[in-house]
């Protein structure tokens, strides 16, 4: 919905800008490659999960969801 995104955008850009500065920020200090588009790549995993959890709480595996997330950017500082 385009009239809402006009409204609304402006005010979740304000929070969303410095968020992902500390996320890009956190995937350049950790060394990866390209910490931008890794950023951006966590970020819309994120709202996927949260998607999905949402519309189906009882049957998304938010667990295994979890440790599979840790798996991929914790362990990589084991």
């Amino acid at each position: 919905q385009p009239d809402v995104a006009k409204i609304v955008m402006p005010k979740f850009q304000k929070y969303l800008e410095p968020f992902m500065q500390m996320i890009i920020d956190f995937f350049k200090k950790s060394g990866y490659d390209d910490p931008t588009s890794e950023a951006y790549l966590f970020g819309a995993t994120l709202d996927g999960i949260s998607f999905n959890y949402v519309m189906d709480p009882q049957q998304y595996p938010i667990e295994n969801i979890k440790n599979l997330l840790l798996k991929k950017y914790c362990n990589r500082f084991k």
